[in-house]
This record gives C-alpha cells, structure tokens and sequence, in this order.
C-alpha cells in the first residue's frame, strides 16, 4: 500500500514537470512565435525571421529590456508582439495551475501551498528570462515576468475556483 501512495505522490507531479519541459522548450528557440504562427499566418513567418535577423543584429544575446508594465499594451500590429504577450499569461496559468493542483492534491486548499505554488511558478519565471538571455535574437525582459506573474496568479485563481465548485457539487450529492 506504501509504494501506491508513493507512486501516486510522485505521478502528481509529472503534468508540471512537462509543463515546465514545453515552457523550456519553446524558451530555447529564437523565434517560438514562428512555430506557432506559421500555418495560420504564412506571411508572419516572414515578419518573424526579419524580425529576429534584426533583432540578432542589433541585440545581442544577454541582453536586458526593462520595458515593464508597458507590455501589457503592444504598441504595434504585429501579431507576434500580441500573441506573445497573453502567451505569457496562459502558460505560466497552466503552469500555475497544475503546480497547485499536484501540491493540494485531495486535501484542503492551505494557504501555505498557494503562495508556494504562485512564488515557486514565479521563480520559474524568472529563471526562464534569465535563460532567454543566453539564446541569439532572445533577451530578459522584466515586463515578460509581470505578465508570467499575471498569469500565475490567474491558474491559482482558476484552481481555487474549480476546486470549490467540486466541492459544492459533492456536497450537494450527498
């Protein structure tokens, strides 16, 4: 019976840990938009690669934007710079999300573990701007961050949500 709780307390935790791979994964690349926005959008494809040439040229990588809360309000059409923007936010939810929901699992929502998903999803956050410094045509921007944060906050709010609806459905089943 112990090694089943034992597996179980760990398989909680593969969804986040994948999670966490794809946010890497898509961080490693020097233009992730153009994976994502190429079939719909072919002619982005093209803005995109411009983009990052003369970003490259221009800005190193180890680069720092400290464009802050002003990323919230893309100052272009380009739809790069907006997707990427609530990107952001949906990621790090999801991420947040299911940090939470493998930290409460079956038990009750404890402050405790809240504020140790939403800071530990942070953390990640930060982390993953810092590697983007070290990818050509990437840079750390601080703004990139509240938007993460933003996000985090949004999945634990959703987890809270979800996880009290579960509970009034199962009180009421009774």
């Amino acid at each position: 019976m112990a090694k089943n709780k034992t597996i179980e307390s760990v398989s909680r935790f593969i969804p986040p840990l994948l999670w966490v791979l794809v946010i890497f994964f898509f961080s490693a690349q020097h233009s992730p938009y153009e994976l994502i926005l190429h079939k719909p959008y072919p002619a982005a494809t093209q803005q995109v690669a411009q983009a990052t040439a003369a970003l490259t040229a221009t800005k190193p990588a180890g680069t720092i934007n400290n464009r802050g809360v002003f990323t919230f309000f893309p100052k272009s059409d380009d739809k790069q710079e907006i997707l990427g923007r609530y990107l952001h936010i949906l990621e790090y939810a999801i991420l947040a999300y299911l940090l939470v929901r493998a930290l409460i699992w079956n038990g009750p929502i404890n402050l405790y573990l809240l504020l140790t998903g939403f800071f530990t999803s942070t953390l990640y956050a930060l982390s993953d701007e810092y590697h983007q410094m070290f990818v050509a045509g990437r840079r750390f921007e601080t703004g990139d961050i509240l938007l993460d944060a933003l996000g985090v906050g949004m999945g634990i709010l959703l987890f809270i949500l979800l996880y009290y609806l579960r509970f009034k459905k199962q009180a009421t089943s009774y």
